[in-house]
């Protein structure tokens, strides 16, 4: 794969002439760094049987959450305009200004008149990374149409393109779907959706493949290897049924883009065609947010006009480089120039 030549077309993009909004969530993330999971339970259970206590950890912090936030600073970090549409209390809007906002993301449309939403994420440290988040979905949770006014829409309505986020902590996600990809549509512009973790409305896993996989309007639909595995029904094994059952979503679109992305690969699927390109071989020190930087580097992809194995590629990149950081950033796009033209090794395909 030629990295060298896509650093070269990176380096020639202007990121600050796109134009991104994403919305609705943002959460303020609490992350607990822990030991294997076989070593924390006894422990715990320890705790609980004498009827409370203390456990120290390796490390706790905070950090800003929720995909459309993570996705808007990853998009600033990289260069692009990028817009937050949410809704938070006061805390959550200072919060979000001495974070998001240094980064240079336009805050203009976070409105402080609502409940923070709060997720807790404990970080299990043991041979393949793995978290479990305790969430408390705040005002996210029922943001509908209703909930954007007139500058909203006209905001929505002149962005290249905007995501919407974690449909499945957000019970009027479907509709908010619905309306921001028929009104960017018709104003010529992208839409594109990450419903996060459905493992919490298992039931309305029907809606998702008959109403919103389906939308004719939504022109990106992005996932990830769980978030699939939920959407078929069934266990897949790494690789290649991994791809078979992305294809076989893919079909379900009459129009517009399924992007998958996991641990090893990306791939992506539309009428004229698909491309499956491996991950970079990196050591990973986190992994709640990379699909967030994942998505970022996708749309930069999306709106450059790459094509579909080098968009993987860049997308690839920028998650790489978020999971293996010294410190929980997305890269800017010269870090991600200068990762490439290293041609850093790529983790074998299937």
């Amino acid at each position: 794969m030629d990295l060298r030549g896509l650093a070269d077309r990176l380096r020639a993009l202007d990121p600050s002439a796109l134009h991104v909004v994403t919305l609705p969530d943002f959460f303020l993330d609490h992350f607990v760094a822990l030991p294997a999971w076989a070593t924390v339970v006894p422990q715990w259970e320890a705790i609980h049987g004498r009827g409370g206590g203390n456990l120290l950890t390796p490390g706790q912090h905070f950090q800003p959450g929720g995909n459309a936030a993570n996705t808007a600073l990853a998009l600033a970090r990289l260069g692009v305009r990028t817009h937050l549409v949410t809704r938070t209390s006061t805390f959550g809007k200072v919060y979000l200004e001495h974070t998001l906002g240094r980064h240079g993301v336009d805050l203009r449309h976070a409105r402080p008149d609502g409940q923070l939403s709060v997720t807790t994420a404990l970080e299990f440290h043991e041979g393949r990374p793995a978290n479990v988040m305790l969430s408390d979905s705040g005002s996210v949770a029922q943001f509908g149409p209703e909930s954007l006014d007139a500058n909203d829409w006209t905001l929505l309505e002149a962005a290249d393109l905007v995501l919407v986020a974690n449909w499945s902590q957000n019970r009027r996600g479907t509709a908010l779907v619905e309306a921001i990809s028929r009104a960017t549509r018709k104003a010529g512009r992208r839409s594109m959706l990450d419903t996060g973790d459905p493992s919490s409305r298992t039931g309305d896993i029907p809606e998702l493949l008959d109403r919103v996989l389906t939308m004719e309007d939504l022109d990106i639909y992005a996932l990830n290897e769980n978030e699939l595995r939920q959407l078929v029904g069934r266990p897949l094994r790494e690789g290649r049924e991994e791809i078979d059952a992305a294809r076989e979503l893919a079909r379900r679109r009459a129009h517009g883009i399924l992007d998958l992305h996991t641990a090893r690969m990306a791939a992506s699927f539309s009428a004229t065609g698909e491309a499956i390109v491996p991950t970079f071989r990196v050591e990973p020190v986190r992994v709640t947010g990379a699909g967030d930087s994942w998505n970022a580097g996708n749309i930069v992809g999306h709106l450059a006009g790459l094509a579909p194995n080098e968009r993987l590629l860049l997308a690839n990149a920028v998650a790489g480089l978020y999971v293996s950081g010294k410190e929980a950033l997305a890269p800017t796009l010269q870090d991600v120039v200068r990762f490439l033209e290293n041609e850093p090794p790529l983790n074998a395909l299937d």
